[in-house]
């Protein structure tokens, strides 16, 4: 048993199926230019995201890189389906935890189709 298998083992496969499936559909149905109904609520889809970003994040404490590679992929590909929780702060956290994941899947060209089609808010001025 992995250190981090017990994350997976608590999402269940099912769970876990099912959020890939509904993260593949809106991903097809985006690059169709379909509308489609979401299959499974963004909070089941969130929670699932929420539980990959914790094994990868104990996957970061140690050596095996091909691990790490993998979760954060799956990660990934669940996370860059769903819309910013907090659009009117201009989802910039979130984006770039989403980058980050991409980054650490080796999913670098996926990332920066997604960092060109993001419009990130302006800074705020500085004050003197």
């Amino acid at each position: 048993m992995t250190t981090d298998s017990w994350i997976t083992t608590s999402i269940g496969a099912e769970r876990l199926r099912a959020a890939q499936e509904e993260a593949t559909r809106r991903r097809l149905g985006s690059a169709l230019g379909l509308p489609m109904k979401p299959g499974l609520a963004d909070d089941d889809l969130r929670f699932v995201v929420g539980a990959l970003e914790l094994r990868v994040a104990m996957l970061l404490d140690h050596d095996d890189g091909d691990g790490l590679r993998e979760a954060a992929a799956q990660a990934f590909q669940l996370a860059r389906t769903l819309r910013p929780a907090f659009p009117a702060h201009g989802g910039g956290a979130e984006v770039l935890r989403v980058a980050c994941l991409g980054v650490l899947g080796d999913c670098g060209a996926d990332v920066r189709r997604i960092l060109a089609d993001v419009q990130l808010p302006a800074p705020a001025p500085a004050e003197n």
